[in-house]
């Protein structure tokens, strides 16, 4: 029996079937486990125990299984001819009230087989079985779920734990109670069973196969059973998953980082022989950087230095004499201490005026005219004093307009 893979992704490696049955007043629970090998279904055992709380300790921990209600609270009936489906329970059992009811129904060519059973015994067993932490996908009552095999054997007759199975031209043609126990063996599509797990191998058939070949008024339960089943699996599988993922991740990451670290420690030991002379010549090279910087950009201005002191020189009266005149004036001259090189800096756009005046009415004039000139932002006065009796001594500060 092959094994698509949408199958194995939603149901993993098992398939399970469990008959939920009573014999000589005693509950039986006869299950069948197929195994996923090479592709395949093939059969790993059968167990049969008297309660599910033996069966929990037999079978995998949160195992799913089709179940099949064939207690004594599932009753039976055989209609001669074919008809829809509460019709049908009706006939078969007129003092019922359906809503109170589970049923399913076979028809066949000349007969219909119904099967009911109370909603809250059903409703009841599953509960426990959930409590047990197995996943129930799907349940069938009776010897209907025998029409799952159909297109599998090749017998005329086939036995299940209590009752017939007649086939004829692919075709079920009876189904029958037989109260005697039997243990037929078969050979069903390869596998190897005896009549005990024929209703367990028909429930495995019908979540594996999808195919419908009952009809009953309980669908719409067992959808929703089988979407618990699923929404929980992908979470399981999606958790082991994303668990795996990150294992793997953090293992590549860690054989990636004790490579690399290995390699590094290498390379710090080599960088260490000559870590003196790289900073040495860092810093030698910053350092000339920094003054072919310093030429470049007074290489740059020199044409509008000119221009500059040519106008303000034509701007001095003979009142003011200059004793120093400073364009683009270090604020930080080039030097050096023990511990690091004096970086040179700057004022850009300013020109350092020192002098003296004779004549402090003619200087705010001339101070006057300065600021009216376009090329000229601020001025400011940073000294203003008295040097000798007829004499004010001065230091300025003119900003040009960048």
């Amino acid at each position: 029996m092959r094994l698509k893979i949408g199958s194995y992704i939603t149901f993993g490696k098992r398939f399970c079937g469990v008959e939920h049955t009573f014999t000589d007043g005693q509950e039986i629970l006869r299950s069948l486990v197929l195994a996923k090998k090479k592709g395949e279904l093939l059969l790993e055992n059968t167990l049969e125990v008297t309660s599910i709380e033996a069966l929990k300790e037999q079978l995998a921990a949160k195992q799913h299984l089709f179940l099949i209600i064939n207690t004594e609270q599932v009753l039976c009936k055989e209609l001669d001819g074919i008809y829809e489906s509460s019709k049908a329970v009706g006939m078969a059992f007129p003092n019922v009230v359906l809503d109170d009811f589970f049923y399913e129904l076979l028809v066949t060519d000349n007969h219909t087989y119904v099967a009911i059973c109370r909603k809250d015994v059903i409703e009841n067993i599953i509960k426990t079985y959930h409590e047990n932490q197995f996943r129930i996908i799907g349940f069938s009552l009776g010897n209907v779920v025998a029409s799952q095999l159909v297109g599998f054997v090749k017998n005329r007759l086939l036995k299940t734990s209590n009752g017939v199975i007649s086939f004829n031209h692919q075709k079920i043609t009876g189904i029958h109670l037989s109260e005697q126990a039997s243990k037929e063996k078969y050979t069903i599509n390869g596998l190897q069973i005896s009549s005990n797990e024929v209703l367990p191998l028909s429930g495995i058939l019908a979540y594996f196969t999808k195919r419908k070949t009952a009809i009953s008024n309980f669908s719409e339960y067992i959808n929703a059973l089988y979407i618990d089943f699923k929404s929980r699996r992908i979470f399981e599988v999606g958790l082991r998953v994303g668990l795996g993922l990150i294992f793997t991740s953090l293992l590549v990451s860690f054989l990636f980082f004790s490579y690399y670290a290995s390699k590094i420690a290498v390379l710090e030991s080599e960088l260490a022989l000559n870590k003196t002379q790289r900073k040495a010549l860092l810093s030698l090279t910053e350092s000339v950087q920094k003054k072919e910087g310093l030429i470049t950009r007074f290489s740059a201005t020199s044409s509008k230095a000119s221009w500059y002191l040519d106008q303000l020189g034509a701007s001095v009266p003979t009142s003011v004499s200059l004793s120093e005149l400073r364009f683009q004036p270090l604020v930080k001259k080039i030097g050096s201490t023990t511990t690091e090189n004096t970086e040179v800096v700057v004022e850009h756009n300013a020109i350092y005026l020192k002098g003296t005046t004779t004549d402090n009415n003619n200087f705010s004039s001339w101070i006057e005219s300065l600021e009216q000139q376009n090329w000229i932002d601020k001025i400011t006065i940073q000294h203003y004093g008295s040097k000798k009796k007829m004499t004010s001594a001065f230091e300025l500060l003119i900003r040009m307009k960048p």
